[in-house]
């Protein structure tokens, strides 16, 4: 009996984001990514079941993708450095080292209510550092959302600069939240 090679779920996801990117949310389906990644059906079968527990895969894996640049932020900032600060650099780190993952996470939330309201969900759990009773509380979720616009601005190229142009809007950023949050 032959041994079948074990297929990568992280080529398989890279697949399912390629679909979205290329063709919308819409169209992720067993068969599109199959497709894409020049497998059969069985093989994306075999290691997500049907296309929810893809979406689960996908999901689950932009979630660790950004918990990870979020803590590696915080442990190269100094002692002492706020949460929203740490947030902000790891938050950009991951849009623009993994901006294919963000493209199609922004697009796939885009085509699906259900999606948005996940989406949501997910970011309000991202935003539990910011309390709300705190004196400094609005500037937080000022910078927070102001971030997190400008950088699903430049991943999905509705405002088109230069990288320095970009680096420049960061750095401005970076000035003020300096200047706002202790």
């Amino acid at each position: 009996m032959a041994r079948y090679k074990k297929l990568d779920k992280d080529q398989l996801l890279d697949a399912a984001e390629k679909v979205i990117r290329e063709r919308g949310g819409h169209a992720l389906s067993i068969r599109s990514v199959a497709e894409m990644a020049g497998i059969s059906k069985g093989g994306i079968q075999s290691n997500f079941g049907s296309r929810d527990a893809l979406l689960e895969g996908l999901f689950e894996r932009w979630s660790k993708d950004f918990d990870w640049y979020i803590e590696k932020a915080r442990k190269e900032m100094p002692e002492g450095t706020s949460e929203l600060k740490a947030f902000l650099h790891g938050s950009r780190n991951v849009h623009l080292e993994k901006s294919d993952r963000t493209k199609a996470l922004l697009i796939l939330m885009s085509d699906s209510a259900e999606y948005r309201r996940f989406s949501q969900d997910w970011l309000a759990e991202r935003m539990r550092f910011i309390e709300t009773d705190a004196e400094d509380s609005r500037n937080q979720r000022f910078f927070f959302v102001l971030n997190e616009a400008l950088l699903a601005l430049m991943s999905i190229g509705l405002i088109s600069l230069p990288e320095h142009q970009w680096d420049e809007i960061f750095e401005d950023l970076d000035k003020l939240v300096g200047d706002k949050i202790k």
